[in-house]
């Protein structure tokens, strides 16, 4: 078996003679295509809701040249349509059932649902446009603790069932067992061998 130091040493190569294709070789692949980010579009005059910028030429997800606040696709779309009050109090309602899940789980099992539903009508009425499409993260983050805390608070009750409703139960089934031999019955005489 012949050692890497007993091959002969290729002779180097003329870079132009690589890419000939009498060589036998096939052509080098063409460079990546240039990924260009989407900008405002011209033709719209844009303005930074905070500072009030022309954003023209921006590209979308850059930031402001004189704010530095994060330029989106729903500041470009619609940049007046309003914050969700609805997504806000989704979350609000999820954080809350999830808080509150392990005290008695009663406020959780109130709380979550609630939460469930804001964020529910906050997704339709953003997809409609009616509030900034910025508030959907609210909404989604509203819709997961809101299950979160729910199923949590369903536990908690469960367990709060198992630890003081089911002792009481039964203690009332061992006390109605002894019903015949109420107080003041004395047994019969008891004979022993």
């Amino acid at each position: 078996m012949a050692s890497d130091a007993d091959r002969p040493i290729d002779p180097p190569r003329d870079p132009d003679a690589m890419n000939d294709p009498a060589d036998g070789a096939p052509p080098p692949p063409p460079p990546p295509a240039v990924q260009v980010q989407a900008a405002v579009p011209i033709a719209t005059h844009v303005t930074c809701p905070n500072c009030g910028y022309n954003l023209t030429g921006v590209p979308i997800g850059g930031r402001c040249p004189e704010c530095s606040l994060m330029i989106g696709r729903g500041t470009i779309q619609n940049p007046n349509l309003p914050s969700s009050g609805e997504a806000v109090a989704s979350m609000v309602l999820g954080i809350v059932s999830i808080v509150t899940c392990f005290g008695y789980g009663v406020l959780s099992v109130v709380c979550g649902p609630l939460a469930i539903y804001f964020a529910r009508r906050a997704r339709k009425r953003i997809k409609a446009e009616q509030f900034s499409a910025s508030s959907s993260g609210l909404a989604t983050a509203g819709y997961v603790t809101g299950i979160i805390g729910t199923v949590l608070g369903l536990i908690g009750v469960l367990f709060l069932v198992l630890i003081f409703v089911l002792p009481l139960l039964l203690a009332l089934i061992a006390a109605g067992s002894g019903a015949g031999a109420g107080p003041g019955v004395t047994p019969g005489p008891v004979f022993s061998p």
